[in-house]
């Protein structure tokens, strides 16, 4: 096809065959193990398994789950795959999306309406890492040496010595202990769900405490 326009009849499937191959033909050689990333090539067998794979259900309408039943199998199983690898619960729900920037919209959305319903935060505002020069407590501007980080319980950015602590925050998916800030290690231990006898591990706090369910 050329000039965008369709062809008046049809051609030889051999001849459009050879004419997607001429298009790959700048493309980087994945094959040979020239691309970093993007591409995760295991071979001609495992290529040819894949594409017979996707062959049988190539077809079918993942619009419309409750027709195509396998499909709807399939995002099942690979949510309740996921969800058990970052120690999902039960509660856990997800969708399979069509790409990156698609899993990073769902993402905030899922903040946002979190935020929304359980903090009653309604006009949210996303401020990017770079735009935080000090940290949110000491107001110390950030340095190669005074470097940013996250606490995972608010999300907020902190210097270390403002967010020295590492307690587990199971009731967030995080079963192993994370880095929080000095507010948040003040949270009740009631607040937390933990198994009995999971330390909080932190440099300001100089004895052990358990939060016990």
């Amino acid at each position: 096809m050329s000039g965008g326009k369709l062809p008046e009849q049809g051609r030889p499937q051999a001849e459009v065959l050879a004419e997607l191959k001429g298009y790959g033909a700048q493309d980087p050689d994945y094959k040979g193990n020239r691309l970093w990333s993007l591409v995760y090539y295991l071979g001609e067998e495992h290529d040819a398994f894949m594409g017979e794979a996707y062959q049988a259900f190539s077809s079918a309408n993942g619009l419309n789950p409750t027709a195509f039943k396998s499909l709807k199998r399939f995002e099942t199983e690979i949510i309740a795959a996921v969800a058990e690898m970052f120690h999902g619960t039960p509660e856990v729900c997800g969708v399979v999306t069509s790409g990156g920037t698609e899993s990073c919209l769902l993402a905030v959305k899922t903040y946002r309406d979190m935020a929304r319903s359980q903090r009653g935060v309604k006009r949210p505002e996303m401020v990017p890492d770079q735009a935080s020069t000090s940290c949110f407590s000491c107001q110390k501007a950030f340095t190669l040496f005074r470097r940013r980080h996250h606490c995972r319980a608010c999300g907020l950015l902190f210097c270390t010595d403002c967010a020295d602590n590492m307690i587990p925050l199971p009731q967030l998916n995080y079963p192993d202990p994370v880095r929080v800030c000095d507010q948040c290690i003040q949270i009740p231990a009631s607040n937390y769900v933990t198994p009995p006898g999971s330390p909080v591990q932190s440099k300001s706090i100089h004895h052990t405490l358990n939060f016990v369910t």
